[in-house]
């Protein structure tokens, strides 16, 4: 008994060591588009997720307003949250800096002001650019900060099935807006869309944000799931990280399956996932990284069933088929483990994975270990 649960912790470590690693970040793209709202070229800023290139996925869109700002910490947060263990899907994250802000972010409600130009840039232009470019899911989210929280705002009251989801950050609402909302939102304008809004401290945005809240409150609309957050003692430059980062996991709060289910067997935690359509309109696939987290958390032949499911996803991944055999070595079937082994180190991408596979394969060889 002891030997054996040698081995195992022998094999854990080994797998933790080697079986979770990232592929190299794609560069930034950067594209310029002439756009005939605005009467000039604007510079697109894209950031792919990490395994665009070695997929045939299409993923969901973070379109983040004040591009020169925004998007370095965008990419990165998106990057962070989308890491291995399952907690966020990976994100085509695209920024559009400023040439001239006050004219394109500045809503003052006006029926001919020269924020609606932008708003058509956004929708015709951008977004058409994105979808006949990139392989996008067609589930987008729109961020804006300050003056651009104002944007995101107009959008999602006057035209609310343009995004999925919208997240302002230092945001507050005024008299004016506060009427506009109450004339134009209507109870049945969202199918299903997710809207977080946050302001800074004891300011007149965060007291905006108060009457915002309590009028959706009051208007109730229907398939909007919302959330609003104050930070207090915070600045209104650090409510723009701060709304971005809390705001994207609101949008993706049940992209994570809850512990409770992951030890119900396989077919709970891949109805799960099935389920997830209902909230973000495409399919969701499980995370390589969750699939690995939770068939740990199963009876050996319960996350065998579920890597199975697994593998027909991602049928070349070395750490799905590493897990595989690892389950295998707890059922004492070490010829099996062998085999899943092998596979591993055969579609192993990295020399320190290639490095972990051969060692537990020669493990394995020794005496008394099959």
């Amino acid at each position: 008994m002891v030997k054996k649960r040698s081995w195992q912790l022998i094999v854990l470590i080994l797998l933790l060591g080697a079986g979770i690693h990232t592929l190299k970040a794609q560069k930034v793209k950067n594209h310029s588009l002439y756009s005939k709202y605005l009467k000039e070229r604007r510079n697109i800023q894209v950031q792919l997720p990490k395994d665009y290139a070695v997929s045939d996925r299409a993923y969901p869109v973070l379109i983040v307003l004040d591009g020169e700002y925004v998007f370095d910490y965008a990419r990165g947060a998106a990057s962070f949250l989308s890491n291995a263990f399952g907690f966020f899907p990976q994100l085509i994250v695209v920024g559009i800096p400023n040439t001239d802000r006050n004219r394109d972010l500045f809503v003052d409600l006006k029926p001919d002001g020269p924020y609606l130009k932008f708003i058509s840039f956004l929708e015709h232009e951008v977004l058409s650019f994105i979808k006949n470019r990139y392989r996008s899911n067609g589930f987008e989210i729109l961020y804006g900060w300050s003056s651009g929280a104002g944007i995101v705002n107009y959008i999602a009251v006057k035209n609310p099935k343009l995004f999925n989801a919208y997240i302002l950050a230092g945001a507050g609402i005024g008299p004016k807006t506060e009427a506009f909302i109450k004339t134009e939102l209507k109870p049945e304008s969202y199918t299903q869309a997710f809207l977080f809004a946050s302001a800074e401290g004891s300011t007149p945005r965060a007291e905006g944000l108060k009457k915002h809240r309590a009028l959706l409150q009051a208007l109730n609309p229907k398939g909007l799931d919302w959330e609003f957050k104050v930070y207090e003692n915070q600045s209104h430059v650090a409510a723009m990280s701060k709304g971005l980062y809390d705001g994207l996991e609101f949008v993706f709060k049940s992209y994570h399956i809850p512990e409770s289910i992951t030890t119900e067997g396989a077919e709970k935690v891949i109805n799960y996932y099935r389920d997830l359509k209902r909230f973000y309109g495409y399919q969701v696939e499980i995370p390589e990284g969750a699939l690995n987290e939770i068939s740990s958390a199963l009876q050996p032949k319960q996350a065998i069933r579920l890597l199975d499911y697994g593998l027909k996803i991602y049928p070349k991944s070395s750490l799905i088929m590493a897990a595989k055999a690892g389950r295998y070595l707890e059922l004492g079937d070490g010829q099996k483990a062998k085999h899943e082994y092998q596979n591993a180190l055969k579609h192993a991408t990295s020399k320190l994975d290639k490095h972990k596979y051969h060692s537990l394969l020669k493990e394995l060889s020794k005496p008394n270990k099959n």
